[in-house]
């Protein structure tokens, strides 16, 4: 109870020094009824005394801001610190006795007028810092309007370019449509033109096979009216076909033996220097033409007699044995300058089959013309090739032949 009545009796003195001080700094000359000569000794005293008070207390808050800044040790700032203590303390007093002191005759009735006043230059200052701070609160929300201005100035404009974005989108995309509807069209042309050169070529195919079924019917129908002519002229009918047949026979045997060809001669068969084979590879100016054309516009036959065909005849019929057409695209390939030959190929079931060995960047392609092959069927070494072909299910037995126009070659 005592420290509480001590704590009291402190605060009311701190806050009457407080006033006194600040009507002595704010208003002077004081408007105080003229005091004796005694009690203007004791108003000059009181504001010495106030001021070392003022003096002292700032000497111990540096103290104390030295000792926070560690730059006094501990013992030292005890020490210093009571001594202010009391010093303040023996101030205090002194103040308290004198305010009691002149405070008596006229300082309550002044004092009350000056609280008013001051009161109302604290609730002025207190009304200022409200105002500074509502100004800087102001300051602040403007800054925060401006910025959330920018960001929304970028958000627009983020947006103008994202439409914009989306229409050059829309446009590349309405090309790709435009592109795709041409390609479909294009495609749907393609497969017309596809269509319509596969009914051409079974439209020629089959005039071909008619043309030759014709010529064969004539040829029958002559041999039939020499039969029957024979058979008019002769009685011993029996016996004079058997002579025709025993002609016919030598007929075949000799055009046999009249087509067989030497070495020399075989070479001799491929004409890269031809005139007809010189056309036909400006027609197709490449190994992969060249071989398709043969494929697909030579049509292959298989006559019982051997009769080897120029280039001009194949040009002209359109048709020739599996052997006509290989020298023949082995004559196209050399007039082009590529290294290029004709090998013949016996099979395990016997037969024989004429292939064209080309060879172009290190890699041999062995060349079969029938329908179902491509030009890249068998690419590799001519080794692994020939061990890997078949033609009608069965393998290569062995290599009977090869030449071309320069070489001749037999295993």
């Amino acid at each position: 109870m005592a420290e509480l009545v001590l704590l009291l009796g402190a605060a009311t003195i701190g806050l009457v020094v407080g006033v006194v001080i600040v009507l002595v700094k704010y208003y002077k000359p004081f408007s105080f009824p003229v005091p004796k000569k005694g009690k203007k000794e004791g108003w000059k005293q009181l504001k010495r005394l106030c001021k070392e008070r003022a003096k002292v207390k700032s000497k111990r808050d540096a103290l104390k801001d030295s000792y926070k800044a560690k730059k006094v040790d501990e013992s030292t700032y005890v020490s210093r610190d009571s001594k202010y203590e009391h010093k303040l303390d023996a101030l205090d007093a002194e103040i308290n006795k004198l305010v009691k002191e002149l405070s008596e005759e006229f300082l309550p009735e002044r004092l009350s007028e000056e609280a008013k006043k001051f009161k109302e230059m604290t609730d002025l200052v207190n009304l200022r810092r409200k105002a500074q701070e509502l100004s800087k609160e102001k300051n602040k929300l403007e800054n925060k309007l401006d910025s959330l201005s920018v960001e929304l100035d970028e958000t627009e404009s983020m947006e103008e370019e994202a439409t914009e974005r989306a229409k050059k989108l829309e446009k590349q995309l309405e090309k790709e449509r435009k592109k795709k509807k041409e390609l479909e069209s294009n495609i749907e042309d393609l497969k017309n033109t596809i269509e319509g050169f596969k009914e051409e070529k079974e439209q020629g195919g089959k005039k071909r096979k008619a043309k030759r079924l014709e010529n064969l019917r004539k040829e029958n129908k002559i041999l039939r009216e020499r039969i029957d002519r024979v058979k008019k002229r002769q009685d011993n009918t029996s016996k004079q076909l058997k002579v025709l047949e025993v002609l016919m026979d030598r007929y075949d045997q000799e055009l046999a033996d009249k087509e067989s060809k030497t070495a020399s001669e075989l070479k001799s068969l491929i004409k890269p220097k031809s005139e007809t084979v010189k056309d036909l590879v400006k027609a197709h100016d490449s190994p992969r033409k060249s071989f398709e054309f043969v494929r697909d516009e030579v049509e292959e036959i298989n006559p019982n007699i051997e009769i080897w065909l120029s280039p001009d005849d194949i040009d002209t019929i359109r048709a020739a044995d599996h052997e006509d057409r290989a020298i023949l695209l082995c004559s196209m390939l050399k007039a082009m300058g590529e290294d290029a030959k004709v090998i013949v190929i016996e099979l395990m079931n016997g037969m024989e089959r004429a292939l064209v060995l080309f060879t172009k960047d290190s890699w041999d392609y062995l060349l079969d013309l029938e329908e179902i092959r491509e030009f890249s069927d068998y690419k590799g070494k001519k080794e692994e090739l020939l061990k890997e072909y078949s033609y009608k299910k069965s393998p290569v037995k062995e290599v009977l032949y090869e030449f071309n126009d320069k070489k001749y070659e037999a295993s």
